[in-house]
Parts: C-alpha cells; structure tokens; sequence
C-alpha cells in the first residue's frame, strides 16, 4: 500500500510538472507571436510609405518622359510647365519622406 502511494504521489507530481512545462511553454509562444505582430507591424508603415511615394514618382518620371520624348520629336526646345515642375517637387517632399524613415 505504501509503495501505491508514493508511484501515486511521483505520478500527481509528474503531472505537475508537466502541466507548469506546458504553461512555460504556451507562454513563451505567446510571447513570441507577440514580438512578431509588433514588428510586422512596425516594419509595415515605413515600408508601405516608401511604397506609396514610389509610386507617385514613378508616375510623375513616366509623365516626364513623355514629355520630354514629344519635345525631342518635335525638334522644338524644351519648356517645362507648371505642372512638370509641381510634380517634381511632390517627387523631392516624397524623397525627403523615405529619407526621414531611415
């Protein structure tokens, strides 16, 4: 009898610790699912702003050569408009944007 008590005792403590290793366990993944929300989420915004402004001056380049290819076709000089030179500032404003995320 005594010794059914004490395989039952070693089992319960067995258990015991088995079940605090699991915790432990559960516990350190969840710490972990964390760390990797946080950064996916901190590595998202600058990277979907450096996107964003790449965008914008991908298309204000592709209007540039466009107008500077009819210029070049028509052998005439080259003046550049108003909008030409607003959209290379919006290109520079998001240039200094991706420069300030570094």
């Amino acid at each position: 009898m005594l010794h059914a008590q004490e395989r039952e005792a070693t089992a319960r403590k067995r258990a015991e610790e088995a079940e605090e290793r699991r915790r432990e366990a559960d516990e350190r993944r969840r710490a972990q699912e964390l760390l990797i929300d946080v950064t996916s989420h901190e590595l998202r915004q600058p990277v979907s702003a450096i996107l964003n402004c790449s965008d914008l001056v991908k298309a204000n380049l592709t209007n540039l050569r466009k107008d500077l290819g009819k210029a070049r076709d028509n052998t005439g000089s080259f003046v550049p408009t108003d909008d030409l030179l607003s959209m290379m500032d919006e290109d520079l404003e998001a240039l200094d944007s991706i420069y300030q995320v570094r």
